[in-house]
């Protein structure tokens, strides 16, 4: 699932926020799911499918930083992997990480 132009803005933003707010604050969990992961679940949301290769680069944060959010999105059920060629594994969102995204987006 990806978000429409509109969504996808507002992410963009929430990124900026939650890196500016994580920065000052030095906030490391927010409820049960983190900044940085929500920062990697906005990243999906927006691309429509991500690999953490390019939710790294999109984020400027290290590779194995990314793979722990993108394994925490896993295990919460906000996002699975799908298949494809070569070693890089995509992640997209599931339904539960849809309307997570939604969801903290009405709240911005």
């Amino acid at each position: 699932m990806k978000l429409d132009p509109r969504e996808a803005r507002l992410a963009r933003d929430a990124i900026g926020l939650a890196r500016l707010y994580r920065q000052a604050f030095q906030v490391r969990r927010r409820g049960d799911l983190g900044v940085r992961e929500m920062e990697s679940l906005l990243v999906i949301a927006i691309r429509g499918s991500a690999t953490a290769t390019e939710v790294s680069y999109e984020l400027g944060r290290d590779l194995p930083s990314i793979s722990r959010s993108l394994r925490r999105l896993r295990n919460l059920g906000l996002v699975s992997p799908v298949q494809a060629k070569g070693r890089a594994e995509p992640h997209v969102l599931t339904e539960a990480g849809y309307q997570n995204v939604k969801r903290f987006l009405r709240q911005g």
